[in-house]
């Protein structure tokens, strides 16, 4: 099986979101451009993911958090939203991670999930917990917190 290499990856997974947007621009009607950013940011905030994951592939890229929310939303729009997983795999092997302030939990959790799970502080569940958001798996930390 041949194997590609990262920086090819990387040209993949941008092509795939660079010609999702490109079709939007050419398929839709003119509407303004506000709004069309409008409505993909409320798909994103009404979609599973998160903001670590916009994070995640605005590192990857290059661009803001509020741009990655917005092109994950047109992703969505335009049903192509299943490549989105694959773009978040990419932008984490090539090494990209969620800090602290990337995920949506309070010194209060961290406490309290460092309880739980028996860590050594505040700091090293803070830690632990944008571990796992990284990872995608921020139902873990979630099932912790009974939410």
């Amino acid at each position: 099986m041949r194997t590609i290499n990262a920086r090819r990856r990387t040209k993949l997974a941008l092509g795939l979101f660079i010609t999702s947007a490109l079709s939007t621009v050419g398929a839709s009607q003119p509407v303004l451009a506000h709004d069309v950013q409008q409505q993909a940011y409320n798909v994103f905030f009404s979609s599973k993911y998160t903001y670590c994951d916009a994070a995640l592939i605005g590192k990857l890229w290059g661009i803001d958090t509020g741009e990655a929310k917005a092109q994950i939303g047109e992703k969505i729009l335009n049903g192509i939203g299943d490549n989105i997983p694959f773009v978040l795999n990419l932008s984490r092997e090539e090494g990209n991670q969620c800090e602290w302030s990337d995920v949506p939990y309070t010194y209060e959790d961290a406490e309290l999930i460092s309880q739980i799970w028996d860590l050594g502080g505040v700091g090293q569940a803070k830690s632990k917990m944008a571990m796992l958001a990284t990872a995608g798996n921020q139902h873990w930390i979630d099932a912790a917190l009974s939410r």
